[in-house]
């Protein structure tokens, strides 16, 4: 029997292999993405409780921005950060379909150079599509991942000892160095593949729930007992057209009728888009954790507060441990649960996953020369 499934083993290997070298390194490669890109740029010292507005800093910057970028900007939005972090301000412009630039919300200052279009944008588009477009991409990550559940899995019962005893897990657990080259590259495919198993099983599955919606309503309702929330944007209703008092200052104090602590918690504040656009707001008292977004929408001429945004739009009497449980896929895919240690983690577990391909082919190439 296991003659039988390490040929499985191998042979899906072979079939996914190149994928999953492709969306290991690139997770590697993007777990420190956020801190690197603040690398440089200068802290924050706030200067009181006085922050200039969303409309403030739109108003103010886009034109510093227009000069940078040698063309017309349109500002997405502003994410406020707890000092000493920058916040920043999204955009668009003739040379990046998204782009940020990091400022002080205290003086309306740009901090650093606007990213556009950055390396870590190309790292993503990897890692999610393949650099293919996306319907095809997507598709071929979706069910090389599939695979990959299936490489774990028979990976697991070949690691198996026949027998339980201390010297079979210390032999299953180490790498000997002087057993020669085939003994070395068995030790580092066999026993890192082990130790890695169960988190690379966790991520694997949390990638997976975004490639097949079916798998992520079955798990949300497992974990909640509710049906599925589709993530859902409403629209503004232009039969009620009213700007006269209706802008982007009246939907900031909207926001601050919240009374959100700015010192600790995080918030975005979207501009609408055209004319059926809304106001996007989203708080987080945890930042850096995606599982604690707060998701807000309103009117853009009415500022009444829309339904929308799925899982991530309940109310806090809607939601359950199911559901934060749920919304904490993204955080344990990267690692962010854990804060800077876990991404570390995450960083190493996807050095060693994509090590697995390569000495597994080393091993095949080993014996068949032998």
């Amino acid at each position: 029997m296991k003659k039988k499934i390490l040929q499985i083993h191998l042979w899906l290997g072979f079939l996914s292999g190149i994928v999953i070298v492709i969306m290991a390194v690139t997770g590697a490669l993007y777990a420190f993405a956020e801190e690197i890109k603040t690398v440089g740029i200068e802290a924050v010292n706030p200067q009181g409780d006085i922050l200039y507005t969303p409309g403030q800093l739109k108003e103010i910057l886009v034109p510093e921005l227009r000069k940078l970028e040698g063309g017309d900007v349109v500002a997405y939005g502003v994410t406020y950060q707890p000092a000493p972090k920058p916040s920043m301000l999204t955009y668009s412009s003739q040379n990046t379909s998204y782009g940020n630039v990091y400022i002080n919300p205290y003086t309306a200052e740009i901090l650093g150079k606007p990213t556009g279009e950055d390396f870590f944008n190309w790292v993503m588009a990897g890692h999610r599509s393949l650099w293919l477009p996306p319907t095809i991409g997507r598709l071929i990550i979706g069910w090389s991942m599939v695979i990959f559940v299936i490489e774990l899995l028979t990976g697991l019962i070949l690691w198996f000892p026949r027998r339980w005893n201390r010297k079979a897990i210390r032999q299953r657990l180490t790498v000997k160095t002087n057993g020669g080259h085939r003994r070395f590259f068995y030790d580092l495919h066999n026993s890192l593949g082990g130790l890695i198993l169960l988190p690379i099983l966790a991520i694997t599955f949390t990638g997976l729930t975004w490639s097949f919606p079916l798998l992520a309503k079955g798990y949300y309702t497992l974990l909640s007992s509710k049906t599925y929330h589709e993530w859902s944007m409403p629209v503004s209703d232009t039969t009620h057209v009213d700007t006269a008092k209706i802008n982007d200052e009246a939907m900031w104090d909207k926001v601050l009728m919240r009374k959100p602590d700015m010192k600790t918690s995080s918030v975005r504040f979207d501009f609408p888009m055209g004319n059926t656009g809304i106001y996007t707001v989203v708080f987080n008292p945890k930042p850096g954790k995606n599982y604690s977004n707060d998701y807000h929408f309103y009117d853009r001429y009415s500022l009444r507060e829309l339904a929308g945004g799925g899982v991530y739009g309940l109310s806090q009497s809607q939601v359950n441990g199911g559901d934060i449980l749920f919304r904490m896929s993204y955080d344990i895919h990267s690692g962010a649960i854990a804060g800077i240690p876990g991404k570390l983690i995450a960083f190493l577990l996807s050095i060693i996953a994509a090590s697995l391909p390569i000495t597994g082919c080393v091993i095949w190439l080993m014996k068949r020369k032998k």
